[in-house]
């Protein structure tokens, strides 16, 4: 009885010191990508009532700004709404693949006001090749009742070689 006891004991450490340097192991192949580059942008108000997608205030195709990426872009969207509910989705164009067009994860988000007016923020993320991007801000209104963003922010956070 003793020595079952004690093997149990042997065998429950050793797997206790495997699991440890199996999650060691796991953790040290995460390499993180130093972020050396921030933007900010402030989004006019607006109104809009479509359904289809449209550029937010003071952006069309394009027109978003253009930036220098090694690793992956994380972009949170700010913005304080009223009226019906909102959708918000923010496109890539990577300058360098002729302009092909890429999704930032996740494709939109959703959010509804209600009856007042109400703020929300949701970061969006991408991993990507080095190189140039314009990064395209959408939103819609899924139901065409009229949604107005009365103030809003981008902030872009991303590493980059310069």
């Amino acid at each position: 009885m003793k020595r079952r006891s004690v093997v149990v004991v042997a065998v429950i450490t050793g797997l206790v010191v495997l699991g440890g340097v199996g999650v060691r192991a796991a953790v040290s192949q995460y390499q993180p990508i130093r972020l050396n580059r921030q933007n900010i942008g402030v989004i006019p108000s607006a109104t809009i009532t479509s359904k289809d997608w449209r550029a937010l205030p003071g952006e069309g195709i394009s027109d978003g700004p253009a930036i220098s990426v090694r690793g992956g872009l994380a972009a949170t969207l700010s913005v304080t709404v009223q009226g019906g509910p909102a959708r918000f989705q923010i496109l890539l164009e990577d300058v360098s693949r002729n302009f092909k067009e890429i999704m930032m994860t996740p494709r939109s988000v959703s959010f509804d006001p209600g009856a007042g007016t109400e703020s929300f923020s949701y970061t969006f993320v991408r991993g990507l090749h080095p190189g140039g991007y314009t990064v395209n801000f959408y939103w819609r209104s899924p139901t065409g009742v009229p949604v107005t963003e009365t103030r809003g922010t981008l902030v872009l956070q991303y590493a980059t070689n310069a």
